[in-house]
């Protein structure tokens, strides 16, 4: 390309025009090489876009499929957060339910304290303490 940029290109004799008056075969000769050297100075100017492009879209790309998983993660957490929020739902209205048990004249002491401690365990609970006491105390 750099011989036809110095020597035919810069010589003032290589128009389409004038070299038509010679032969209509070099006029399109004529036509076609300097269709050609337009040709390659465009393409050095668009290889390195167009490879940078490429570039950019392979990044693109991985983004893509990072924000991808990313939501599919962020979807499994709202789930499960929604799950959780249920399930407090329901324990407060249960919690709520049981107060108003225990706190309900209706019901003997055994019966409430039954409801929210084994009163086996208060015992061992209870004796526990003792036993600790003779033995280390």
């Amino acid at each position: 390309m750099s011989k036809i940029r110095k020597e035919y290109i810069t010589n003032p004799d290589f128009d389409p025009a004038k070299v038509a008056n010679a032969s209509s075969a070099a006029e399109g000769l004529c036509k076609w090489v300097l269709a050609m050297e337009i040709y390659d100075r465009v393409a050095k100017i668009v290889a390195p876009k167009k490879e940078r492009m490429q570039l950019a879209e392979a990044e693109l790309q991985k983004t893509l499929e990072h924000l991808n998983k990313k939501r599919t993660e962020l979807k499994t957490i709202e789930d499960r957060l929604m799950n959780l929020k249920q399930q407090f739902q329901d324990m407060t209205e249960r919690k709520e339910k049981l107060e108003l048990q225990v706190c309900s004249a209706d019901y003997p002491l055994e019966i409430r304290l039954d409801q929210s401690v084994d009163l086996s365990m208060l015992f061992f609970i209870y004796a526990g303490r003792f036993i600790f006491m003779r033995c280390f105390g």
